[in-house]
């Protein structure tokens, strides 16, 4: 990362909020990138979260080290937290007319049972993750259902699936059932 952007400080005087400050710089401001035979170029895009993550994650490391052989004291990363993206913006929901097409589409489909259907669609969960649901995790008297895992294909063999944590932290959630999803399930 560029002398400049840190202001030229020392490692032992660099703190968290001037962590902070470059990372909002770089969330705010245009990327750069290394393209063979053009050098170093402006994307005009700045740096995604994601990657702000995995900068942040080396220079803790790296101060981390840094502390552990003796040469700082303090590690200024450890006060440092980057939100995801995920944690930052809203999940797009479904307006009334996209769930009726997909309820539409999912009339000419015979390989998904009812109740899996309306899962879908009351949820907004994904496919891996209603086929990884336990009868355990659905409370049909309280119309809920925990999305605690997903179904995936098993790495080590093509033909085999199993149940693996869900992809986003919000699927370990209850979430509440259309009393017509209840039905369907009952």
């Amino acid at each position: 990362i560029a002398k400049d952007r840190w202001g030229g400080w020392a490692a032992e005087t660099l703190t968290s909020d001037h962590l902070e400050s470059a990372y909002v710089e770089l969330l705010s401001e245009s990327r750069r990138q290394w393209h063979r035979g053009k050098g170093t170029v402006a994307t005009g895009t700045p740096m995604s979260r994601g990657s702000i993550q995995l900068v942040h994650k080396v220079i803790k490391a790296a101060f981390q080290l840094a502390v552990d052989k003796g040469q700082i004291v303090r590690n200024p990363g450890r006060l440092v937290t980057i939100t995801s993206d995920r944690d930052r913006t809203e999940r797009p929901h479904w307006t009334a007319q996209e769930v009726g097409v997909f309820l539409e589409f999912m009339t000419t489909r015979r390989d998904l049972p009812t109740g899996m259907v309306d899962l879908l669609a009351d949820t907004g969960a994904r496919i891996g993750e209603v086929s990884g649901i336990h009868w355990s995790a659905v409370d049909l008297d309280q119309g809920m259902v925990a999305i605690e895992g997903q179904l995936v294909s098993d790495p080590g063999s093509s033909k085999t699936l199993m149940l693996a944590p869900p992809k986003r932290p919000r699927s370990k959630s209850m979430l509440r059932l259309h009393p017509a999803t209840v039905s369907a399930l009952q």
